[in-house]
C-alpha cells in the first residue's frame, strides 16, 4: 500500500506519459492545470479515509465551490457540493478504488458540464478530466502492487 508521495509520483508519470502521448502544445498554465488534475487524480480513490489525501483533495473541492460560485454555476456547485459528502457514506478501498466507478465518475463529470454548459470549449473539460482520470488509474494500479504486472 504505497503512501500519499508514491500516489503523486504515479500520478506525474501518468501525466507525462499521457502528455507524451498526445503531443498536445499549450501554454505554462494549461500544462500545469493538467498536471494538477492528474496530481488529485492520483489521490482521488483515498479521499474515503481520513488523510493528508482528504484534505489536500477537500481544499480542491473548495476551490472549485468557490470558482463555480464566482462565475455563477449554481448547478454545478449544487452537484459538486453533493458530490462532496459521497466519500463519508462509503469504506475505505469500497467504491472509490472500483475502476468502473472511477471511469464512470469522471464520464459523469464531462457529459454534465457538457450538458450543463454547452457554451464552453469541449476540450477545456474533456483533456484536464482525462488527466484526471489517468492519474486515478494510476492510484489504483499502485494499490494492486505486484498483481498488477502478473501476466
Amino acid at each position: 500500500m504505497p503512501n500519499y508521495k508514491i500516489h503523486l509520483l504515479g500520478g506525474m508519470i501518468s501525466y507525462l506519459s499521457l502528455l507524451l502521448l498526445i503531443g498536445y502544445n499549450q501554454s505554462i498554465s494549461v500544462l500545469v492545470s493538467w498536471a494538477a488534475m492528474a496530481l488529485i487524480g492520483s489521490l482521488f480513490p483515498d479521499v474515503d479515509t481520513s488523510s493528508k489525501i482528504q484534505k489536500i483533495f477537500y481544499r480542491f473541492v473548495f476551490g472549485c465551490l468557490l470558482l463555480a460560485l464566482w462565475y455563477k454555476y449554481i448547478i454545478f456547485f449544487i452537484i459538486l457540493s453533493l458530490l462532496s459528502f459521497l466519500p463519508f457514506l462509503v469504506s475505505h478501498r469500497g467504491l472509490f478504488h472500483r475502476f468502473w466507478f472511477i471511469t464512470f465518475f469522471s464520464g459523469f463529470i464531462i457529459i454534465s458540464i457538457i450538458t450543463l454548459y454547452p457554451h464552453l470549449d469541449k476540450m477545456f473539460i474533456i483533456y484536464p478530466l482525462l488527466f484526471f482520470l489517468i492519474g486515478a488509474l494510476s492510484h489504483l494500479i499502485l494499490d494492486l502492487g505486484p498483481r498488477a504486472f502478473k501476466i
